[in-house]
């Protein structure tokens, strides 16, 4: 008989192939499932998709609606206050001079505020997404009289 069970050798036991993808992970099923029902009801029925959408959103704003906005000023106020006291002048990291100066600080947030800013901005403005080229393809309005017959379109609305 030999004295194996108390010994700390591991033995290399292949891993499936559900482990090393991470496919066991219930976070990730209750999500996909969710964006999967979605994407199939956009695929099967688009006007019930859109109903209950709508009215989602309806409910969410008239229940979270006013919450939402106290929520951001108190937001807001804290962010104020706690900048303007001590805990303003916390530095982390041990560091005397920061790692990235002001203006890439800058940079990252105006191009980040930017691509929000696309992003919600398609949203609003669906002529945008119709065709990469759209500011190629539709006419401009041009302040003359003849040229104010061009652009009867209303998805040129979001042109001027």
């Amino acid at each position: 008989m030999s004295n194996i069970t108390n010994s700390t050798v591991t033995s290399q036991q292949p891993t499936s192939m559900v482990k090393k993808l991470g496919i066991d992970n219930p976070a990730l099923w209750m999500s996909g499932g969710f964006i999967s029902l979605f994407v199939a009801l956009a695929l099967i029925d688009k006007d019930l998709l859109a109903t209950l959408v709508n009215a989602g959103f309806a409910w969410s704003v008239n229940y979270f609606g006013p919450f939402w906005q106290v929520l951001m000023l108190a937001t807001f106020f804290i962010a104020i206050a706690l900048a303007s006291a001590k805990t303003g002048n916390v530095r982390l990291g041990n560091i005397d001079k920061p790692e990235i100066d002001g203006f890439k600080w800058m940079a990252i947030i105006l191009c980040t505020l930017l691509a929000g800013g696309a992003f919600f901005g398609l949203q609003l403005n669906p002529s945008l997404t119709l065709s990469p080229l759209h500011h190629f393809t539709v006419p401009k309005m041009i302040l003359c009289k003849q040229h104010l017959m061009l652009c009867r379109n209303p998805l040129c609305i979001g042109d001027f």
